[in-house]
């Protein structure tokens, strides 16, 4: 889960860079909320792949076929997203 390290970092880089420009703040802020929703998806991931690994041991000890595939999309959220853009934009013009 490399991508959610790096996601985590890069927020709080963002959040943590020292920005007088209250234009500029705000659009790091922005942007730094894009990650939000991504990483809450590969929190819940995890969650659940947790919940369901938990019974393998059981379920193989019984005889039983254990396969698992999963799929995880990673998506911006697109109201924060125009957030970002409308952020970026006011600071562009100042």
């Amino acid at each position: 889960m490399k991508v959610y390290e790096e996601y985590l970092n890069w927020a709080a880089e963002l959040r943590g860079t020292t920005i007088s420009d209250e234009n500029l703040r705000q659009a790091a802020d922005a942007q730094a909320r894009l990650v939000d929703q991504p990483i809450r998806v590969m929190r819940e991931f995890v969650t659940d792949f947790v919940v369901q690994a938990d019974t393998w041991t059981d379920r193989l000890a019984a005889g039983e076929h254990v396969e698992h595939q999963v799929t995880v999309t990673l998506e911006l959220d697109a109201e924060q997203n125009a957030i970002c853009m409308a952020a970026m934009r006011r600071y562009a013009t100042t």
